[in-house]
C-alpha cells in the first residue's frame, strides 16, 4: 500500500507541473490580490504579443504575458516601462460625468472654506505693508504689544505659503481635469489628478495650523482677516474652521485622485515595479497552495464521507479525524507563506501528512462496509437472544452457551472499534470472522422452538404411545384370547315356531303332554 501511495504522489506532483501554465489570468492574476483588495483586468497588445495588465483598487499594478495557454507576470523593468505607454493608449478615462460633477462638488466646497481662509489671511499678511492699508497699523501698534498673537503669527508664518500653494494647484488642478475629460485625454487627466492629490495633501498637512492661529487672533482683531472682493460690497469674512464635512471633502478628492493619477506613465510604472517586486514572492508561494489545494481536496471529500460513515454507524474515529484536520492545517500554512522557499518547506511537511492521511482512508473506506456489517449482525444477535430468553429463560441450557458466545464476539469487536477510534489500524479478517460469529449466532437462536412447540410435541408423542399399547393389546387378545367351556351333555331347550305346528295345535287344547314347564 505504501508503494501505491508514493506512486499517486508522484502522479499528483507530475499533474501540478502539467496544470501550471493552464491556470487562467483570473486565477494567476488572484495570487497578487491581498484580502479586501479589489482587481480588475485589461487585455493590451504589444508588439504582437498579448498582455493583461492587472489593476489593484484602480491602479495598474502586475502586467502579465501570455505564454504557453498561461500567464506569468512580467518583472523586467525595461520591458514595463515599454509596456505601459501602450497599455495607457488603449484605456478611456476612469471616470465618467457623474464621477466629475461629484468631484466639482467637493472642490467647491473645499473653496468655498480653505480658499476664503487663504484669501482672509493674504490680506492679513498684507495689512503688514504700510498705508495706503489702513490696517498696517494692527501691525505698526498692537501686535507687537500682543505676545500671543505674535506667536501665533510666528507659527503661520511657514505654513502659510504651502497651504496657499496648495489651494492654488487644486484650482489649476480642478480646470485641467474638466478640460482633459471635455478631449478624452487619459494621460493630462492622469497628470491633473497627480497635482490635485498632492495639493490636498498640502491642504491636510498645513490647513489646521493655520485655522488655529486664526481662532486665537481673531477675538482681539475682528476685521483682521476680512477682505473684499470683485463681486461683494461689504467684507468678506474668512471663517478658517475646521469641520467634518471639509475633512471628508479633502478624503473624498484624495481618494479619486489617487486612483486617477495611477494612469499616468510615471506613476503606473512606480507603481507596476513596486508591486511586482513586493509581491511576486507570495504569490509563488500562493501559486504553490493553489496545486495543493486542488490536489488534496478529492482526499479531503473522502475523508470527511469515511467519518460520516462511521458516525453514522454510532463509532467516532477520533484519530483519523485528528488525521485529517492535521493535514488541512498543513495546507493552510502554505497559504500563510510569503517566499517561495518557505512555501516549499511547509509543503513538505504537509504531503507527509497528506500521505499518511491517504493511506489511512483507503484502509478504512476498505474496513467500514465489513464493519457496518458487525455491527447490524450484533443488533440482529442480540435481538434474537432477547427472544431467545424470553422462551427459556435467561438461565436455560438453550441460551448460556449463546449468550457466552455473544459476549466473547462483542468483546473481539470492542478491542476493533479502540483501534479504529484511536485511528489505528484494524484488520478486515478479523471483522469478517466477527460478523460471521454474529450471524451464527443469529442463526442458532432464530433456530430455536419456542417452549410451546415443544410442550405439544412431548404430548403427542405421549398420546401415541398410548395408542399404540392399546392397538398391541387388542391385537394380543385377538391371537391369544382362551376357548369358552363346551355345552355338550347339557340337554339343550329345544324352540318350537308355533307358526309352524298344525293349525289344530295352534290354539284350543294344550298338547297331550302339556307344555314343557308342566314337566318334572
Amino acid at each position: 500500500m505504501r508503494t501505491a501511495v508514493f506512486f499517486k504522489l508522484f502522479l499528483a506532483a507530475l499533474s501540478l507541473c502539467v496544470l501550471a501554465p493552464a491556470l487562467s489570468i483570473d486565477a494567476e492574476a488572484g495570487f497578487f490580490v491581498a484580502s479586501g483588495e479589489t482587481m480588475a483586468l485589461s487585455n493590451f497588445s504589444s508588439d504582437g504579443t498579448a498582455y493583461t495588465m492587472l489593476k489593484i483598487n484602480g491602479v495598474p499594478s502586475v502586467v502579465f504575458k501570455s505564454t504557453d495557454g498561461g500567464f506569468s507576470p512580467v518583472t523586467d523593468d525595461a520591458q514595463v516601462a515599454v509596456l505601459v505607454p501602450a497599455f495607457l493608449r488603449t484605456q478611456a478615462l476612469p471616470f465618467d460625468a457623474a464621477t466629475l460633477s461629484s468631484v466639482r462638488s467637493n472642490y467647491d466646497y473645499v473653496n468655498g472654506e480653505v480658499g476664503t481662509c487663504v484669501e482672509g489671511v493674504n490680506v492679513f499678511y498684507g495689512c503688514r505693508t504700510p498705508p495706503p492699508f489702513p490696517c498696517a497699523y494692527m501691525w505698526i501698534t498692537i501686535l507687537p504689544e500682543d505676545p500671543q498673537s505674535l506667536a501665533e503669527v510666528r507659527k503661520m508664518d511657514p505654513v502659510f505659503p504651502v497651504l496657499q500653494q496648495g489651494m492654488g494647484g487644486l484650482t489649476s488642478a480642478m480646470s485641467s481635469l474638466e478640460s482633459a475629460f471635455a478631449e478624452n485625454d487619459l494621460d493630462a487627466s492622469a497628470t491633473a489628478a497627480a497635482t490635485m492629490y498632492d495639493s490636498v495633501a498640502a491642504i491636510q498637512a498645513n490647513y489646521n495650523t493655520i485655522a488655529a492661529a486664526v481662532s486665537v487672533i481673531r477675538p482681539n482683531y475682528f476685521y483682521a482677516f476680512d477682505y473684499w472682493n470683485q463681486t461683494s460690497s461689504t467684507p468678506v469674512k474668512a471663517n478658517c474652521t475646521s469641520t467634518v464635512s471639509l475633512s471628508n471633502a479633502l478624503n473624498s478628492l484624495s481618494t479619486f485622485a489617487a486612483s486617477t493619477k495611477a494612469l499616468s506613465t510615471g506613476d503606473a510604472l512606480d507603481s507596476i515595479k513596486s508591486t511586482t517586486a513586493a509581491r511576486n514572492a507570495s504569490a509563488g508561494a500562493k501559486r504553490i497552495h493553489y496545486f495543493k489545494a486542488e490536489a488534496f481536496r478529492p482526499l479531503s471529500q473522502d475523508a470527511r464521507k469515511v467519518l460520516l460513515e462511521f458516525g453514522s454507524a454510532g463509532l467516532v474515529v477520533t484519530g483519523f479525524s485528528n488525521q485529517l484536520s492535521g493535514a488541512t492545517t498543513a495546507l493552510e500554512l502554505i497559504r500563510n507563506a510569503t517566499t517561495v522557499s518557505d512555501a516549499e518547506a511547509r509543503a513538505s511537511d504537509f504531503d507527509s501528512k497528506e500521505a499518511a492521511l491517504e493511506a489511512k482512508t483507503a484502509l478504512y473506506e476498505s474496513l467500514f462496509p465489513e464493519y457496518n456489517a458487525s455491527v447490524v449482525m450484533q443488533s440482529n444477535a442480540s435481538s434474537q437472544i432477547q427472544k431467545a430468553s424470553k422462551r427459556y429463560g435467561a438461565n436455560s441450557e438453550f441460551v448460556v452457551p449463546l449468550q457466552k458466545q455473544y459476549s466473547a464476539t462483542k468483546l473481539s469487536l470492542k478491542a476493533v472499534q479502540d483501534k479504529l477510534s484511536a485511528g489505528q489500524d484494524a484488520s478486515l479478517a478479523d471483522l469478517k470472522k466477527i460478523t460471521a460469529n454474529y450471524t451464527q449466532l443469529v442463526d442458532s437462536a432464530s433456530g430455536l422452538k419456542s417452549r410451546e412447540s415443544q410442550v405439544d410435541w412431548v404430548i403427542v408423542g405421549g398420546v401415541a404411545v398410548v395408542v399404540i399399547a392399546i392397538l398391541a393389546a387388542i391385537l394380543y387378545f385377538r391371537k391369544f384370547k382362551p376357548s369358552l367351556p363346551s355345552l355338550k351333555g347339557k340337554k339343550e331347550e329345544k324352540v318350537i315356531d308355533v307358526r309352524r305346528l298344525p293349525p289344530s295345535q295352534q290354539g284350543g287344547q294344550p298338547p297331550a303332554e302339556g307344555p314343557p314347564w308342566m314337566k318334572r
